[in-house]
């Protein structure tokens, strides 16, 4: 007689194709064991290395944003979008992993990024601020130092450049176009290639009208002071500009547009070497040499790097 309990088990052979059947199932539904978000930033690093964008967003995604290896997935996913060519999705990654903890060394990193994508952009007002706001954590930052020394340059505001460019010069990291700015910071600095392109993507924005306005004074176009006019009518706070627009009036046929515009300039101008530079130039075109000296004085005692100061007080 056969035993009625051994003739109830079904074979092993059967249970075990049960069983794979069943993880089967429950894997294709979602309830397979998750996969570490370590595992998932190396295998997004890998997809980065193999150049397939889309692969690294997708990994991305699926860390948890409560993980500590989700910025790093979001500084990944940003390189990714911004290598695919796609910027302003390459610039919410990396906003987002700024956002969630600036202070770590990614956090710093994803800043920059954001940055660099701002400035690629042309949205220079943007980075900027971005580039400000790295310097108050890491003021000794040399990409970032040459980056701001850049921006502040071609707007005409090379006094402000110049501590960049020194900052440049005591970490060793000061190439020799940035030294020779720094030895005469009232050289012009050609990017006319940069501005082009600034002139087609963004040319409402602040800094761009200002780099612009700044080539067209350098060059002596005669459409500069148009430019200038209208730029410190919206923007009155930009004393290069202001310089700039009342070096041109003191040659105006009209004396009362200089006088007008001195009487309007807003009082952060007052501290500039450039405004006292102008109020030199000024006072000598009226015969009043000693203003003249008193003003050109001032000028290279803001700044000893004063290169027009010096030569009209010699």
């Amino acid at each position: 007689m056969f035993d009625q309990s051994e003739t109830s088990k079904p074979p092993r052979t059967a249970v075990a194709f049960f069983v794979s059947v069943l993880v089967t199932a429950l894997s294709a539904i979602g309830c397979s064991e998750p996969v570490p978000p370590a595992d998932v930033l190396r295998q997004a690093r890998t997809s980065l290395r193999a150049r397939d964008y889309d692969q690294v967003e997708t990994l991305a995604a699926k860390i948890p944003a409560a993980a500590p290896e989700w910025q790093a997935g979001q500084l990944l996913a940003g390189e990714a979008a911004a290598k695919d060519g796609r910027l302003r999705s390459a610039l919410k990654y990396y906003l987002a992993a700024a956002g969630s903890d600036e202070t770590s060394e990614d956090g710093q990193l994803a800043l920059f990024s954001a940055a660099e994508v701002h400035l690629e952009l042309s949205e220079l007002d943007d980075a900027e601020r971005i580039y400000r706001d790295i310097l108050k954590r890491a003021p000794n930052n040399g990409i970032t130092n040459a980056r701001m020394a850049f921006l502040l340059s071609i707007t005409g505001r090379r006094w402000e450049a110049l501590d960049h460019y020194f900052s440049l010069i005591r970490g060793g990291d000061a190439d020799y176009r940035e030294l020779a700015l720094a030895a005469d910071v009232g050289r012009d600095i050609e990017q006319d290639e940069f501005l082009e392109r600034c002139r087609r993507q963004t040319p409402d924005n602040k800094l761009v009208r200002l780099a612009l306005a700044t080539e067209a004074f350098s060059e002596g176009r005669i459409e500069a002071e148009a430019l200038l006019t209208e730029l410190v009518a919206d923007h009155p706070e930009l004393t290069s500009a202001q310089a700039m627009l009342g070096e041109l009036l003191v040659d105006s046929p009209d004396p009362t547009r200089f006088v007008e515009w001195r009487d309007a300039l807003p009082p952060n101008a007052l501290t500039s070497p450039d405004i006292a530079f102008v109020y030199g130039l000024w006072a000598r075109k009226q015969s009043e040499l000693e203003i003249a000296a008193q003003c050109f004085w001032q000028t290279v005692i803001r700044t000893p790097f004063h290169r027009r100061g010096f030569y009209v007080l010699g």
